[in-house]
């Protein structure tokens, strides 16, 4: 008998554990409802470009909502040779997807266009897509 009531003992836990298991899975599912995944509205544009003193682009494309969007300014970062561009000035965040256009002026000259540029919905587990100038 004393072998019988520990193996009571030891299933109660178990379906004790798995009960307690299954309410911490679903409450964070329900939590993470909200969080954007990564990939799959549209990519935040990583731009690299050579060293600078200062610049801007002009950026054409599709936001993740699919409107276009045409020649939007971005100033670029002239202590790296790499600018993320993310936030929008009202605060929000910009996602584009599809061709973009990328038209690079470097310390306030035209230095050309990019428009071989294609941002693809989904890259799995990152949110970046880098487009580089080149000639």
């Amino acid at each position: 008998m004393l072998f019988s009531g520990v193996k009571k003992t030891a299933v109660g836990a178990v379906v004790g554990l798995a009960a307690a298991g299954a309410l911490a899975l679903s409450a964070s599912a329900v939590s993470a409802a909200g969080i954007h995944p990564q990939g799959t509205v549209g990519q935040h544009l990583v731009l690299e470009y050579p060293k600078i003193h200062q610049g801007y682009v002009f950026v054409s494309g599709l936001n993740q909502k699919g409107n276009k969007i045409e020649n939007q300014k971005f100033e670029l970062n002239p202590n790296y040779n790499r600018t993320k561009l993310t936030t929008t000035r009202e605060g929000g965040d910009w996602w584009w997807v599809g061709p973009m256009t990328i038209a690079w002026y470097f310390d306030n000259q035209y230095a050309g266009t990019t428009n071989d540029c294609n941002v693809t919905l989904d890259q799995g587990n990152v949110d970046e897509y880098t487009c580089a100038y080149h000639k």
